[in-house]
């Protein structure tokens, strides 16, 4: 499972922008750490893996909350950011073989 997990969220550089979200999550199961950086430009939501824009689809947004969503075949993960507090929570699964899943918890910096 925490391969699954890392094939979204692994380290890769720090890109800032003028919207931009730098997280640091850990995983409730086995407490590794993870980096996920999510980059608005244009209006449009992209996640940074090793200098590859991926793109993020913004489900809602508030001025409390922002959802942000990732999905590729048999895959998901989702990404709910307080804009206020800056803890954020994000959830993965996969359909593969063994249903699979996490969840992951940590705190989002805006730049």
């Amino acid at each position: 499972m925490k391969k699954l997990l890392i094939f979204f969220l692994t380290f890769y550089p720090f890109f800032v922008s003028a919207d931009t979200w730098v997280c640091l999550m850990e995983d409730t199961v086995d407490k590794s750490k993870v980096s996920l950086v999510f980059l608005k430009k244009d209006k449009e939501y992209f996640a940074i893996f090793n200098d590859i824009k991926v793109p993020v689809l913004k489900t809602y947004e508030d001025s409390v909350y922002l959802h942000l969503n990732q999905a590729f075949k048999e895959y998901s993960m989702t990404t709910v950011i307080n804009k206020k507090t800056n803890d954020s929570k994000t959830a993965f699964f996969s359909m593969t073989g063994e249903y699979e899943q996490s969840l992951s918890r940590g705190t989002c910096d805006r730049f």
